[in-house]
């Protein structure tokens, strides 16, 4: 299984049924052609001007959390093993996560349609399901901003709903795939909608806190250290000072650090945040069998995170982010960092 994220190559698609043993053995034929070592590759990444953080374990036990370049505009001050980045659309495993939750507490059920939660959906919307939402198979388009701002565009709960709701559809329902941004923030407000919290709150409660997340939250809200981007958009910043929009709640903007994701990925293994029964009907329980990679971000926020996990027979995983373009996180982690950490570990 693959899990979903938005970066600039799309690299992974869909939550559902699609096993991750691609990557998984093209990281072993890479390693296969390149003798370094995992030492030798973090070093190369650090006289490149790689700037984020890495963390490297097998299971519970971290081999590796450090730092890389700067996290302020000024070059003053050193990212470190603590500092927050922001992940992008990793936020959809959140999303997904509490979905999963409130159907296992049957407050909703994933093959049920939308219609059954939200008043006047269109008629050629009605038969889309959450599950399809899920998946990225309801046939929504991928974003719904008007302004042309991306993620900066601010957009109130309900002008979100009415967007989504009324752009045409892609293809039918449940006919083929398209990555949707403005999917997952339909999940967002059904969250809000069954659970009766706003979405951060719920995410806080049913997943951050029981996974022990605690330097893991959403743009707009202050956490020291923080690492700024030399963003395209709204100039060189750091997250805490963007609004967190309807434009984004559910399919992005959230932040986190190396340690918080390896917690977060423990907290899957176990039952801390979906039951066995949960984790089956997300596809997680393959996922976390066969492995993963999952990340996000944008080229033009130069932000990007991602989690390249191995499988349960070898159990490890590599988290990387990076705060600048010069070398971006995803393009090393599965191709060159994860099957050096195999081999490196193996012969430990």
């Amino acid at each position: 299984m693959k899990l979903p994220h938005t970066t600039n190559k799309q690299r992974i698609g869909l939550f559902l049924a699609v096993i991750l043993s691609g990557i998984f053995l093209t990281a072993t034929f890479l390693f296969s052609n390149n003798p370094k070592s995992l030492a030798n590759i973090l070093q190369e990444l650090e006289v490149n001007g790689f700037s984020g953080a890495i963390l490297i374990a097998q299971g519970a036990t971290i081999h590796h959390n450090d730092g890389y370049g700067f996290a302020s505009c000024d070059d003053t001050v050193p990212n470190t093993s603590d500092t927050v980045f922001a992940i992008g659309s990793i936020t959809k495993m959140f999303t997904a996560t509490a979905i999963g939750q409130l159907d296992d507490e049957e407050r909703l059920s994933l093959d049920e349609p939308i219609s059954r939660y939200f008043d006047s959906v269109p008629e050629d919307k009605t038969s889309i399901t959450i599950r399809q939402l899920v998946e990225h198979t309801s046939g929504l388009q991928t974003y719904h901003e008007t302004a042309g701002l991306g993620d900066f565009e601010a957009v109130t709960r309900e002008e979100a709903l009415t967007e989504i709701l009324s752009r045409p559809l892609e293809f039918a329902p449940g006919d083929d795939e398209n990555y949707s941004n403005s999917g997952y923030t339909l999940l967002a407000l059904l969250i809000e909608q069954v659970s009766g919290q706003t979405y951060t709150d719920y995410i806080r409660e049913h997943i951050l806190a029981p996974a022990g997340m605690t330097s893991t939250g959403f743009w707009g809200e202050n956490f020291t250290p923080i690492a700024s981007t030399p963003n395209q958009v709204v100039g060189c910043s750091s997250p805490d000072t963007w609004d967190y929009s309807w434009i984004l709640v559910g399919n992005g903007g959230m932040l986190s650090t190396t340690g918080d994701l390896h917690r977060w990925v423990l907290a899957l293994q176990g039952n801390a945040v979906l039951s066995e029964r949960a984790k089956q009907q997300l596809g997680f329980d393959q996922a976390l069998h066969h492995g993963f990679g999952d990340a996000g971000g944008s080229d033009q926020h130069e932000f990007n995170a991602t989690i390249e996990y191995s499988g349960a027979s070898t159990d490890v995983m590599v988290i990387a982010i990076s705060n600048r373009n010069t070398i971006i996180a995803e393009d090393v982690a599965a191709e060159q960092l994860l099957p050096a950490a195999l081999s490196d570990l193996s012969e430990s």
